[in-house]
């Protein structure tokens, strides 16, 4: 399996994910600052943390990899069924309702769904219009939300 979910999350948001995944992982290498790793047994599931630098918030994930390139995890199976279940909580509590665009491109605006926003981000956008999502620091690429995602978070 080789797998990832992206999304844009709070510090706040990434605490629960990791209460969350504690209960079903053996532990956590904190490898950077932004690349952690949740253990199963030999099989790492890695966490890039999302962040805000210099009024960008960019992206984060959660991903696997079980085959390819020679890997042999013995606990594979097992690191697959938590990345599954981290990735189904993600989505129940998130939601990808969200354009992209190249600032630079009139009319480049189109739908993404394979980004995904917690609703914590989303009244953080609603308070702090200058705060841009992208997965990129610097990229001219911007992820916004559409109308109804911002509506449905609102207080």
């Amino acid at each position: 399996m080789r797998s990832e979910f992206q999304f844009f999350m709070t510090p706040d948001d990434e605490s629960e994910l990791v209460e969350v995944a504690q209960k079903m992982i053996d532990s956590i290498d904190r490898d950077s600052d932004i690349q952690w790793l949740f253990r199963v047994g030999d099989c790492p599931i890695q966490l890039l943390r999302s962040y805000i630098r210099n009024g960008e918030l960019i992206s984060g994930r959660i991903s696997i990899a079980t085959s390819g390139f020679g890997i042999d995890y013995k606990s594979g199976s097992d690191g697959e069924s938590v990345y599954k279940r981290l990735r189904s909580w993600l989505k129940k509590t998130y939601s990808n309702g969200m354009t992209c665009r190249n600032v630079r491109i009139d009319n480049s605006r189109m739908d993404i769904r394979c980004f995904w926003v917690s609703p914590r981000v989303i009244r953080l956008i609603q308070a702090d219009s200058s705060l841009t999502l992208k997965q990129v620091p610097k990229a001219p690429v911007v992820f916004e939300l559409k109308n109804q995602e911002a509506e449905q978070a609102a207080p």
